[in-house]
């Protein structure tokens, strides 16, 4: 029998199996197995779900000296294999930058949305100027916390939002007010470490009744 090549499957379905793996695989594994899977990976259907993994990014001192404190990068682990694989300078590095380079891969495709921690201001907007079709989203808390007011006014460009997952309560009154003018096919809210008052309790009542 002669032996099947991977460059002979056809790439509809290369896609539609890497449609179902997640970013890790997507960025580290996949890309290097051969040149068709990395043809494969391009796809930007392969991108519609931007899930981040929980990546972290921090200084650490390693000394102080006459000229102050010499700063290092302690990057996550996930985040070390992604510099290494693409062989990326440390210097050159920024948490924004590797945002947006997994946002471009979508090329406004992507329909779910799930942010890292470190993820800021600068990001968020980005992503939703990119892309226009979000259904999905998750924001963490330490975002919703600092920038609630970027989010209530992001929200009139996620006009086809679905579901939204909150790390944190803060200003959910405004932000609950927002999807119920903005997003008709809104079904589906989670918060955590939420504190629920009267003012929420009676938000969450009048978006289920506006939707």
């Amino acid at each position: 029998m002669d032996e099947r090549k991977w460059e002979d499957l056809n790439i509809d379905c290369m896609v539609n199996i890497l449609g179902r793996v997640g970013m890790k695989s997507l960025l580290l594994d996949v890309p290097f197995v051969c040149k068709s899977w990395y043809r494969a990976s391009l796809n930007p259907s392969c991108w519609e779900r931007l899930i981040f993994p929980d990546i972290k990014t921090s200084y650490s001192i390693l000394f102080l000296s006459n000229a102050g404190e010499i700063l290092q990068w302690v990057h996550d682990p996930k985040l070390k294999r992604f510099l290494h694989q693409y062989q990326i300078d440390d210097s050159h590095f920024s948490t924004t930058a590797f945002i947006k380079f997994v946002v471009n891969r979508s090329k406004g495709h992507a329909t779910a949305l799930r942010l890292p921690p470190c993820a800021s201001e600068t990001d968020l907007k980005y992503v939703s100027d990119v892309c226009g079709d979000l259904k999905a989203v998750g924001l963490p808390g330490d975002l919703v916390n600092d920038k609630s007011g970027v989010i209530t006014e992001l929200i009139g460009k996620w006009k086809r939002l679905e579901w939204l997952m909150l790390g944190s309560s803060y200003d959910l009154v405004k932000i609950l007010s927002q999807i119920s003018i903005h997003c008709k096919d809104f079904w589906g809210l989670r918060v955590f470490k939420a504190n629920i008052f009267n003012d929420e309790a009676i938000a969450i009542v009048c978006l289920r009744l506006s939707i």
